[in-house]
């Protein structure tokens, strides 16, 4: 297992790593009348997502369909989601389908969304099959509270060869649970949707749409915070205007009091003493404009320092533009 970030080929690399793969047939499209299951498929396997973002020998997700081998006549399921635990991800998205006999070891985890037409099959055929096949455990959530498998949410750990029922708990509003050892947190069925529950950090796993909204609400705080420092260094530059037309003036009038003392040149005493004024008055304006120079570097450092932080911000615009797509 690898601690960075997993990231899964996009489609033309995968067909250069492996093109020696012929992928199975696609499995039958859904029918319309079990659209119900999409939204519960698409949240679980978002959370799957999240709980597997920095495992890439973990395969997740609804798209590889497990079956036992391609003989003609294998028996093959297209579950909502299902995880398998030390396998090539990859292997599976380019074959389309997760072939046990390849794989070498049967999927750790498969869930179903139950739906009026297959919420039949899901507690008695697949319940058989997925026992065939070996997986360790098998869920099924019905949004209904029932109506398609007889409750709304059930699990099932493989014990010798056997299905044995995973204890359930229940809420007095209504929501039931129960804990999942393969994925190590809590399958929730609670106001008709499916939420996960991580122990380890006592909090249900955000969903898609509540990451977006904390998402955007930093870049909402973030870019105020750059309007605000734009608006002081607007400021800044302003105030840094004004001490440099201050410092024109004293210039102007240094000037002029040097004219004052070239009129005074035959009174030398008051000459002497004026000159002695004058250097002192000199090293002020020569410590002014050394001021003066160091201002107008840290300017520079503050200008550098904005564009280095609208680039950031552009940059996280674009990471966010590509997430979304």
């Amino acid at each position: 297992m690898t601690t960075k970030p997993a990231v899964r080929l996009s489609p033309s690399e995968r067909e250069r790593l492996y093109e020696h793969i012929e992928p199975l047939p696609d499995p039958p499209p859904r029918e319309p009348f079990v659209a119900n299951q999409f939204p519960h498929s698409a949240r679980a396997n978002y959370m799957l997502s999240w709980i597997f973002r920095n495992r890439d020998d973990v395969f997740w997700g609804g798209e590889g369909f497990p079956c036992i081998d391609t003989r003609p006549g294998s028996v093959r399921f297209v579950p909502g989601c299902m995880v398998a635990y030390g396998v090539d991800p990859e292997y599976v998205f380019a074959r389309n389908g997760y072939v046990i006999s390849e794989m070498g070891k049967p999927p750790d985890f498969v869930m179903e969304i139950g739906s009026r037409t297959t919420g039949r099959v899901d507690v008695a055929r697949k319940r058989e099959g997925y026992a065939s096949f070996g997986v360790l455990e098998y869920w099924r959530f019905d949004e209904t509270g029932g109506e398609y498998h007889g409750q709304p949410l059930a699990g099932d750990r493989l014990v010798n060869g056997v299905y044995q029922p995973i204890p359930l708990y229940y809420e007095p509003d209504g929501t039931n649970w129960g804990h999942s050892e393969i994925l190590g947190i809590d399958i929730y069925w609670q106001d008709k949707k499916l939420r996960i529950f991580d122990p380890a950090t006592g909090e249900f796993m955000p969903e898609y749409n509540e990451v977006m909204e904390e998402r955007d609400s930093a870049l909402i705080e973030r870019e105020t915070a750059l309007v605000e420092r734009d608006t002081a260094l607007v400021e800044r530059e302003t105030a840094l205007t004004e001490r440099d037309t201050a410092l024109v003036e004293r210039e102007t009038a240094l000037n002029e009091r040097d004219t004052a003392l070239v009129e005074r040149e035959t009174a030398l005493n008051e000459r002497d003493a004026a000159l002695v004024e004058r250097e002192t008055v000199l090293n002020e304006r020569e410590a002014v404009i050394r001021e003066r120079d160091a201002e107008i570097a840290r300017r520079i450092e503050a200008e550098a320092e904005l564009e280095r932080l609208r680039e950031e911000r552009r940059r996280a615009q674009d990471e966010n533009s590509s997430g979304r797509q």
